[in-house]
């Protein structure tokens, strides 16, 4: 079945300040005619699993006092996807002159109205790659009376993103985790913001006391678990500096969550989202953040304290050493096309997505770790297998719940 989003554009507010900042041409087509624009998000985005639609208006900030055509095209060169790119710290490819279809490339605002009627496009997912996002970034030309529009409202990015084929690790509870040796004591992993990912599924949650289910992270610093004694063993919290977060909302087995956790060691708050919103936002302890440290444990994933093992399934975990931003969480939920440039750029510091069965059973591999060695900076944090881990191929992520 077509999924169709409409993503309509609001009327703009046109402030004294913002009239301020227009030239005289500006305040006489303004007042005139008012300004057409691609208002609101820059970014419209659909998840397909099949071919669908993606439909979108254009608005002008007066009522039209007769029906005023409005003309756009596909930007005609990769310069402004690069660019946006480069603005938001995606990595998205160009969507495929074959994989869309647009009929009309002009809408109308009517007469005594101030929003177009909606362009519909056909988007045909057949040849989509595995991990990539891509996107048809779109502009206005001109209008039927000449209506002005500024740069920046001139752009749209429709985006089309389909499910990501992926590989769990199964951990049983009773001795399987891995743990990363390398992280002990690195200079490096002292920060005064940080971000922790995984996908994570609980089969059953610790029915002894602790009652703990490691997640991910190292106790007494920065450690996401489910339970403890202080709260309900399918409670989510972020342990450490003295102080356990617990969040409100109590968690499923058999349910697969991406879970992100945010913190900012200069101003001690912690933000917890999960699978893409913003849940808690509570106080930390004390200042900093310390991944280098042990407590009976080095950073691990799995496990804490020699123990609190997990019973449950992970993948797609990440260590960053700033705060993510919620467009981020859930822009690359599923994957990061280029590591790499995550870690030269955007502070990526590890990256595992324990989906390497034909590893040996060794190692879960730091996909930080080419960029790392080829600058000749940083850490390398690849990880070591403890205990009997199994794998679930084939699965979709996002996980359809």
């Amino acid at each position: 079945m077509k999924k169709i989003f409409y993503i309509i554009a609001a009327l703009a507010a046109i402030t004294a300040c913002q009239t301020s900042l227009i030239n005289r041409d500006d305040i006489k087509s303004l007042s005139e005619k008012g300004l057409v624009m691609f208002q609101g998000d820059k970014e419209i985005s659909v998840f397909l699993e099949s071919p669908g639609q993606l439909s979108f208006s254009i608005a002008t900030t007066n009522k039209m006092e007769a029906d005023e055509e409005i003309f756009f095209e596909p930007a005609d060169s990769a310069e402004a996807l690069a660019a946006y790119n480069a603005e938001i710290g995606a990595n998205y490819w160009m969507l495929p002159e074959d994989n869309y279809i647009i009929d009309e490339w002009s809408t109308t605002v009517h007469k005594g109205l101030s929003v177009s009627d909606p362009v519909t496009v056909d988007i045909d997912n057949n040849g989509f790659r595995n991990g990539v996002t891509y996107c048809l970034p779109l502009k206005i030309v001109r209008t039927s009376s000449g209506i002005e529009t500024r740069p920046k409202d001139k752009f749209v990015f429709l985006v089309a993103r389909g499910p990501i084929i992926v590989t769990a690790m199964s951990l049983n509870g009773s001795n399987a985790y891995v743990d990363f040796q390398s992280t002990i004591n690195d200079p490096n992993l002292k920060l005064d913001y940080c971000t922790l990912e995984i996908h994570a599924k609980a089969n059953s949650f610790q029915s002894r006391s602790p009652y703990i289910s490691s997640i991910i992270g190292v106790e007494e610093q920065f450690l996401v678990r489910w339970g403890d004694v202080s709260c309900d063993r399918d409670q989510l919290q972020m342990a450490g500096q003295g102080v356990s977060l617990t969040t409100a909302m109590h968690f499923q087995t058999g349910r697969w969550y991406h879970i992100a956790v945010v913190g900012d060691g200069i101003n001690q708050k912690c933000y917890i989202y999960i699978d893409g919103q913003l849940i808690e936002e509570q106080n930390m302890g004390a200042k900093g953040i310390n991944f280098g440290s042990v407590y009976n444990s080095c950073f691990a994933i799995g496990m804490s304290e020699k123990g609190r093992y997990l019973n449950g399934q992970v993948f797609e975990a990440r260590l960053w050493g700033r705060m993510l931003t919620q467009a981020e969480i859930v822009r690359n939920e599923c994957v990061l096309s280029d590591p790499s440039r995550e870690f030269r750029e955007n502070k990526l510091l590890g990256y595992w997505k324990l989906d390497n069965p034909n590893a040996g059973g060794t190692g879960a591999t730091d996909l930080t770790g080419p960029a790392k060695q080829a600058d000749g900076v940083g850490t390398v944090y690849n990880g070591t297998y403890h205990g009997s881990i199994s794998y679930t191929s084939a699965m979709k992520c996002p996980v359809v719940q």
